[in-house]
């Protein structure tokens, strides 16, 4: 691929599909009008870079102008956001209808109860879209302003260069698929949410003469004093997850980035698990019951192995990602 379909591909990309094809034609023939007979690769560089920044260009082939999100990644917002917002309301939806399923449903007649499920569902799914909104908004704005979506900058430090372009071929390793990032969406949302909202549906059941116990993991009054950490690492993952859709492929910022978030993470699970005062106590009594013939002290052994074997594995696969991101982010600056 030449140095002018690389700047045309540059434009074009950040403009909507529809016009693509039309500014693509326009672009080649002026800049094959700009230049000599037989230019030399030297000639071509120079006319390229007299035309600037190629999202600077695209700015103005933009059918409408934007301001809190710039035109040149306002398509990719608008993806992400329904994107978001589907997984939102599908997420509010499961989490309520499980909260319904483990109320005590025997307080209210069949009428009520169903009426105060989709009372509860269509209030929650407008609250979790709303606030979905507002932190895809948030987080494209900060993305932006931080030049690191590959649009125009705000304040401009040095001249758009030749060497600014995308690189002609990236490594099949540098790429990242959006699938896998569409299901890291969805269980940052859904495990945020839940441990936010709907933190007692986490909970053991178990059945007696009588009848069925339902007893919770957390003790939700603590799990508060958790909550903005819970929150700050769910944002934390949307953003990495939102960076990741709009590059495509793996560079050295979003790298590091990953590795602070794996940090963020080991570091909450670590201090949760090892927090007696999190979990609920009467999990020990649900466990006897459940576990009749094993005792109490073997009990807390297998309880205790098993926090730290999780631990464990949350630490090997978070090094095990943030090596691999640094990686395959390599394959990018070749």
């Amino acid at each position: 691929m030449t140095l002018i379909e690389r700047y045309i591909d540059a434009v074009a990309d950040r403009l909507p599909e529809k016009l693509q094809s039309d500014v693509k034609l326009e672009l080649r023939s002026n800049i094959l009008d700009m230049l000599p007979d037989d230019p030399s690769e030297e000639d071509i560089r120079q006319v390229l870079e007299s035309m600037g920044d190629p999202a600077e260009l695209a700015l103005q082939y933009s059918p409408t102008k934007r301001y809190l999100i710039g035109p040149a990644v306002y398509d990719r917002y608008i993806e992400v956001l329904k994107l978001v917002l589907g997984i939102v309301a599908v997420t509010f939806t499961v989490l309520i209808s499980l909260d319904w399923m483990f109320d005590d449903a025997g307080a209210y007649n069949a009428a009520e109860s169903i009426a105060s499920y989709i009372a509860g569902t269509v209030g929650g799914v407008i609250e979790g879209l709303l606030q979905a909104a507002l932190w895809v908004t948030i987080i494209f704005v900060v993305l932006e302003r931080k030049n690191v979506l590959g649009g125009p900058t705000f304040t401009k430090a040095k001249p758009w260069r030749i060497e600014n372009l995308p690189s002609q071929s990236l490594s099949k390793r540098s790429k990242i698929s959006k699938s896998g990032t569409i299901i890291g969406i969805c269980a940052a949302i859904f495990f945020t949410f839940l441990l936010l909202t709907r933190p007692e549906v986490i909970s053991v059941i178990s059945s007696n003469p009588s009848g069925r116990t339902v007893t919770p993991l957390f003790n939700t009054e603590h799990l508060s004093v958790y909550s903005i950490f819970i929150l700050v690492a769910g944002l934390f993952a949307l953003l990495l997850s939102i960076w990741k859709l709009v590059l495509e492929r793996w560079t050295f910022p979003l790298a590091v980035g990953n590795t602070l978030f794996n940090l963020l993470i080991c570091a909450l699970i670590t201090v949760m698990v090892n927090d007696e005062a999190l979990w609920n106590v009467s999990l020990q009594s649900t466990f006897n019951e459940i576990f009749a013939k094993a005792g109490s002290d073997d009990l807390i052994t297998w309880s205790n192995n098993s926090g730290y074997a999780f631990i464990l594995v949350v630490v090997v696969i978070s090094v095990w990602d943030s090596v691999d991101g640094f990686l395959r982010s390599r394959g990018s600056r070749r």
